[in-house]
């Protein structure tokens, strides 16, 4: 009896200890007071959570502030080592000294193809030489640079000539011929080595003689009275100017001549100031030339000096024939402008860019024949005889202004295997009025001889 009532009392206990114990087993005041203190809590915590975050933002960017010009002071000490080396360098000089290089690449490539689809059937062939090098002397801040270099490629295709064994006539297209030699005199200050004076004289010019050859069957048009070397041959007694005659093309194309070796040979002669900066970013040297200069073309054989000059091709789209222009001989001098920029910007890659102006004020001329002929007028060269003064161009906007715009960027996977992508844009107006451009991707085997 006494057991029963006391299981009796429990059970009617049990649903009063419930109401007062929450769904996590505490007890009601329990909860209540730390759901109290939380709320007292959170809000404080919240606002420190946002301020901590502003400052950790706030210690990045200037961070990243004292990263940038933490960068900026390394490529100032960079280039304040780089200027210091070659004023070290310039210092060390003021002694005789002397250095040289000389380079020598080949390129070649033979291909063969006998019925094979999208390929015309025969032997296709590329070879070329590529050299330069040059030679400095100096002594007390004088320099004598000296620097020259010779490009030579040539192509044969079955499409012009045959390799075949029962006709082997192969014939070989010039792909490019460059012959350039250049020397400059200069001098720079002992106590500013940045500017000083200069000098210098240029030759360039294709060391073999120039022809072309045309696919088809093509008429030429030759200005002038001609010669027995002319494409056409001389005009002869009664005939009339432009003298046209024809070329066959094909496989069995004849040769159209058109200059011979060293034609045009183009002199170049300055003097002036020579302005040589600081190297910054000290990967980037720099060049500037300004002075007072003269150029010669020299448009006949260059062993002889005799005869009349050759020819270029100078189309106009509204003849049915192939149109020639007459190469004549000029004296000039004028103002002249040069800039170049260069450098390594790796240990295997390396970079230069050259610009060249030159703005005759006077030319020389002579229509009769004499050493230097009047220009070709029907061709849009110039007057034919000028004398001294001012020359007429039919292009105003140019005229007379020479343009010769060189870059170069080289890749040297090798000590004897380069890549290199050659570009030049130039204009001679006392050669041709249009603008001459040639682009070159060479892969050359080559070896630096010292």
């Amino acid at each position: 009896m006494t057991r029963a009532l006391i299981v009796s009392l429990l059970l009617c206990s049990l649903p009063a200890f419930a109401q007062s114990v929450d769904a996590d087993g505490v007890p009601d005041d329990t909860a209540a007071a730390a759901k109290e203190q939380a709320g007292k809590v959170d809000p404080g915590a919240d606002k420190n959570a946002e301020v901590t975050a502003e400052d950790a933002k706030k210690a990045t960017d200037i961070a990243k502030e004292l990263r940038a010009k933490a960068d900026a002071q390394v490529k100032e000490a960079d280039a304040a080592e780089a200027e210091a080396k070659r004023l070290a360098d310039v210092v060390a000089r003021r002694g005789f000294w002397w250095t040289k290089s000389l380079n020598v690449g080949v390129t070649s490539s033979l291909l063969f193809s006998d019925s094979f689809v999208g390929q015309t059937d025969g032997w296709t062939a590329q070879a070329g030489l590529l050299m330069n090098g040059g030679f400095v002397l100096g002594y007390n801040g004088f320099e004598l640079r000296n620097a020259g270099r010779l490009n030579e490629s040539f192509i044969s295709t079955p499409a012009i000539g045959s390799w075949a064994i029962d006709d082997f006539s192969p014939v070989f297209l010039k792909a490019a011929d460059v012959a350039e030699w250049e020397t400059v005199a200069l001098y720079t200050f002992p106590g500013f080595p940045y500017v000083g004076p200069y000098a210098r004289g240029k030759a360039s010019s294709q060391a073999l003689p120039g022809y072309t050859y045309f696919a088809d069957t093509t008429s030429v048009s030759q200005p002038g009275a001609g010669s027995e070397g002319s494409p056409c041959g001389p005009l002869g007694e009664g005939g009339t100017s432009p003298k046209i005659c024809t070329y066959d093309g094909g496989v069995k194309a004849d040769r159209l001549n058109l200059t011979s070796m060293f034609e045009p040979l183009i002199l170049e002669q300055a003097v002036g100031a020579v302005i040589l900066p600081p190297a910054f970013p000290p990967w980037i040297n720099y060049d500037f030339k300004l002075g007072l200069g003269a150029r010669q073309v020299v448009a006949r054989d260059f062993f002889f000096l005799e005869g009349q000059g050759g020819y270029v091709i100078s189309d106009d789209a509204g003849t049915p024939e192939v149109d020639l222009k007459q190469l004549f001989s000029v004296a000039s001098a004028g103002l002249e402008g040069k800039a170049a920029a260069g450098g390594q910007v790796f240990d295997r890659l390396s970079w230069n860019v050259g610009l060249s102006l030159y703005y005759p004020l006077a030319a020389y001329s002579q229509p009769d024949g004499a050493y230097f002929p009047g220009f070709d007028a029907e061709k849009g060269a110039a007057i034919a005889p000028i004398g001294i003064g001012p020359v007429e161009f039919e292009n105003q906007l140019l005229g007379p202004l020479h343009v010769d715009f060189e870059s170069l960027l080289g890749l040297k996977l090798t000590e004897w295997l380069t890549i290199n992508w050659s570009n030049r844009l130039r204009r001679e107006p006392f050669v041709l009025t249009k603008f001459q451009f040639q682009s070159q991707l060479l892969v050359a085997v080559g070896y630096s001889l010292f």
